[in-house]
């Protein structure tokens, strides 16, 4: 796919001018005295950015210095290494020697960059760096190294190297081309389930055709089962479409913690707190566990009146069957609806969702219970908040739910962002990108694809490097699909989701960071880069300041004309969500914008160094 890469550096670096430069203790780095103030404090420029630090020693306005940072905060205390002003074309040999690093010509070409662009380095940094940079002296994995150093990534020969390669060629392609290799092979169960994983990856977003859909009877049954824990009741196939489209719909975007909160705040039930209440759920729950946990004798744990926390925990996730809790006090109930209200008070964006899913009265309902939260106020809506909560997707629903809309057409039903969204949720949990991040988060983590690629390529007698060059490629994506420093942070991802052309949409998202890590939402920037069939390159950005968005179509087609019958929809959409709409405009790739494959896209974003440029 082509994209045009200018465009989004032009972007990042308008974005890059409001974040504020971030010193750890330790560091090197270089800055130019703009003004002195009393008490040896001074105003120092880094790069494009202004630190207030506190100095050890006077120094002269106007002149350049090589400082340590002896104490980070929010105001950093800065030692100068050198008490003379620093040169251009002036030897580093004392700073390296300073730093314990022996005086080389690559040592010195590799500190005069990151000083030059003011990149704040440790001397165990700058050491690892140099003795990669010796064994590598390409002056691309030197960008990367600069790239990797800033965002204070950990060094290592692989790494680099993986992100100096970027991605030789899309996900997509190298499935297609791993799918031709492993049908010449005899079948094995691994290599089926590997098939069977791969034939999973693409996601194809068309306009929605509610005729194309097939269930068999197994499927028909696995798709109620799940619609029916979700408190949606299916009579007939031909509810299954609008039933599948009101429970994504449904979904409020929190993460699986705060969902699993959410139900427990409105439930009337609880798990067992004390002994005496575990023995009274073995007593009214024996044959789930008895149907868990075969080989437990349930009149034992009686006699010896001891049930676990954990016992009790995998019969509720495990059984089948409905499991009889501890019902909740009124007290008990009214201490949950008050969190919960605390909560909403506290996520004003997790409020409008939730008001937008409830009809009009119970609307009127809620915010009369965020007036005034009191018992009367919370029964008027707790049950239809207790049916919102209940529908929210797990990752483990998620996994179970999209083979099916996608086997048997169902993802063609829904409407077209519906189909991509799907698309994007399925290839982060199916394809092991966020593995590590499941894990940290505490869900139930299944085989993914990159586990499977790795466990064929161990127990395969053949080399396969259809295998190795998928596995490098998402290797490669892992570790460059979030940038981050102290402030600021930057996702960008290729999707094998296709848009009638067989090529990749890539995504990236950046802005600023919220103090839980996150992106936040009402300050940041999007962007989609396409390839439509009859539209050619595309670029859709959207700016967002305060929660309202300007949409920018980038395309050298005239498409105004096209854009604006789309607006009252795309405005309505975005309300919907909380956001306002302001803007929605058209223009072309600007003359001196090269267009590049989006490849190199990816690749430039972990090499080019200035794009990169969060700090300085």
């Amino acid at each position: 796919m082509q994209v045009q890469s200018q465009y989004k550096s032009q972007a990042l670096k308008h974005q890059q001018a409001q974040t504020k430069l971030a010193l750890s203790k330790g560091q090197i780095v270089k800055g130019t005295i703009e003004q002195l103030h009393p008490d040896q404090m001074a105003t120092i420029k880094m790069g494009n950015q202004s630190v207030a630090a506190k100095l050890e020693v006077p120094v002269e306005k106007g002149q350049s210095y090589v400082f340590e940072v002896t104490s980070s905060g929010e105001i950093p205390e800065l030692k100068m290494i050198e008490q003379q002003v620093v040169k251009q074309e002036a030897s580093l040999g004392a700073l390296l020697k300073n730093m314990g690093v022996p005086v080389t010509k690559e040592a010195e070409q590799l500190l005069r960059q990151l000083l030059s662009e003011n990149i704040p380095v440790k001397p165990s940094q700058f050491k690892a760096a140099l003795a990669i940079y010796k064994a590598h002296p390409e002056p691309e994995i030197k960008n990367v190294l600069m790239s990797m150093v800033k965002h204070q990534i950990p060094l290592s020969s692989e790494t680099v190297t993986s992100f100096a390669r970027g991605l030789a060629d899309s996900t997509s392609l190298l499935v297609d081309q791993l799918m031709q290799t492993l049908n010449e092979l005899v079948p094995s169960d691994k290599l089926t389930q590997l098939m069977q994983q791969l034939s999973m990856v693409k996601t194809p977003v068309a306009s929605p055709d509610s005729a194309i859909f097939a269930l068999t009877d197994t499927q028909m049954e696995q798709i109620m089962a799940l619609f029916n824990q979700k408190g949606i009741q299916l009579t007939q196939g031909a509810d299954v479409p609008n039933a599948l489209k009101q429970l994504l719909e449904s979904q409020l975007g929190v993460n699986e913690q705060t969902a699993q909160q959410l139900k427990q705040w409105v439930a009337l039930e609880r798990l067992p707190l004390n002994q005496q209440e575990r023995l009274m759920f073995l007593k009214q729950n024996q044959a789930q566990i008895n149907t868990v946990f075969p080989d437990i004798d349930g009149a034992d744990l009686g006699a010896r009146q001891s049930i676990s926390k954990e016992i009790i925990q995998a019969v509720v996730k495990a059984s089948s069957e409905q499991v009889a809790l501890i019902q909740k006090s009124p007290s008990e109930q009214m201490v949950g609806m008050e969190k919960l209200h605390t909560f909403l008070k506290e996520h004003p964006s997790l409020l409008e969702k939730v008001t937008r899913q409830l009809p009009v009265n119970q609307q009127q309902g809620l915010q009369q219970f965020m007036d005034r939260p009191t018992a009367g106020t919370a029964g008027n809506i707790k049950a239809f908040l207790t049916q919102l909560f209940d529908q929210q997707l797990t990752q483990t629903d998620f996994k179970a739910l999209t083979p099916l809309v996608k086997e048997t057409n169902l993802l063609q039903t829904l409407p077209v962002e519906q189909q991509f969204l799907v698309g994007v949720k399925d290839f982060l949990l199916q394809s092991g990108l966020t593995y590590e991040q499941q894990l940290l988060d505490s869900t139930d983590i299944s085989v993914t694809l990159k586990q499977l690629l790795l466990d064929v390529q161990q127990s395969s007698e053949v080399k396969l490097p259809a295998i190795d060059q998928l596995i490098q490629s998402l290797t490669d994506q892992q570790l460059s699909i979030v940038r981050q420093d102290e402030h600021f942070i930057h996702y960008g991802v290729a999707l094998p989701i296709t848009t009638g052309e067989d090529q990749e949409v890539y995504l990236e998202m950046y802005g600023q960071k919220e103090t839980s890590g996150e992106l936040n939402p009402d300050y940041c920037h999007v962007a989609f880069y396409l390839t439509l069939g009859s539209l050619g390159e595309t670029i859709v950005d959207m700016a967002v300041q305060n929660r309202t968005i300007q949409v920018t179509v980038i395309n050298n087609q005239e498409v105004a004309n096209l854009l604006e019958p789309l607006k009252p929809s795309l405005k309505d959409g975005l309300a919907r969500l909380d956001y306002h709409l302001t803007s929605l405009h058209h223009r072309p790739f600007k003359d001196k914008e090269p267009v590049v494959n989006h490849h190199d896209v990816y690749k430039k974003a972990a090499t080019d160094q200035k794009r990169w440029d969060m700090r300085a």
